[in-house]
């Protein structure tokens, strides 16, 4: 099966917010970035960090 061009239109206002909580739980559910998960990704180190940051 060939990749097919998907468009997704929202209609209406993201009041308070909403809208980009609905988009972040469709991510989250979705499983589009499950592949993150697997060892193979884990591909970068604190040793890669060009600056790293203290949390206070």
């Amino acid at each position: 099966m060939e990749p097919q061009e998907v468009i997704v239109t929202f209609l209406g206002t993201d009041k308070d917010g909403l809208l980009h909580q609905e988009i972040y739980k469709i991510a989250e559910i979705g499983g589009s970035f499950d592949f993150l998960n697997a060892p193979e990704e884990d591909i970068y180190s604190d040793n890669d960090l060009k600056v790293k940051y203290k949390n206070d």
